[in-house]
């Protein structure tokens, strides 16, 4: 329940965000994106202070540094500014395929630097994965080939 509560704020925040964007056009997807992590970090700061317990001795620091690291930057400050630079600049549909792309970019992060092992049934999924995507947003993906690469006729 509380996950499906999640994503329908999830949703709604989306919407919203992308009204405000259309409404105010100066304003920058990164300024969204950033007015969302300074809230929702708040939050959760909270909810683990009263909730998780803390215990140093389990935590590699090297390990973990460059995980956060990885999940603030590339995760948090890159993946989702760039959600909200889609949201403002395409339809609805297409930004969300971010969230469907990010777990195949862990895989393969995953893979390559920390040595995890990917499985066979990970790789097809990752290419299923990757093929709806195309399929699902082929029309738009056409337009933006289109628009960015037109051909001339002589």
């Amino acid at each position: 329940m509380l996950i499906l509560i999640g994503e329908v704020g999830y949703s709604a925040g989306t919407l919203y965000s992308r009204k405000t964007m259309l409404r105010v056009k100066e304003i920058s997807p990164i300024t969204v994106n950033a007015i969302q992590m300074m809230y929702v970090g708040a939050g959760m700061l909270l909810i683990s202070l009263m909730f998780e317990h803390f215990h140093p001795e389990s935590i590699n620091l090297v390990s973990s540094a460059s995980s956060m690291l990885y999940l603030i930057v590339i995760g948090s400050m890159i993946g989702h500014s760039l959600y909200y630079w889609l949201l403002a600049k395409t339809n609805a549909v297409f930004p969300a395929t971010w969230l469907y792309i990010s777990p195949v970019i862990a895989l393969i992060i995953g893979a390559l630097w920390y040595n995890e092992s990917v499985s066979l049934s990970s790789i097809l999924g990752a290419l299923l994965t990757l093929s709806g995507i195309i399929m699902a947003n082929l029309d738009d993906l056409k337009a933006l080939a289109v628009s960015r690469f037109p051909i001339r006729q002589r």
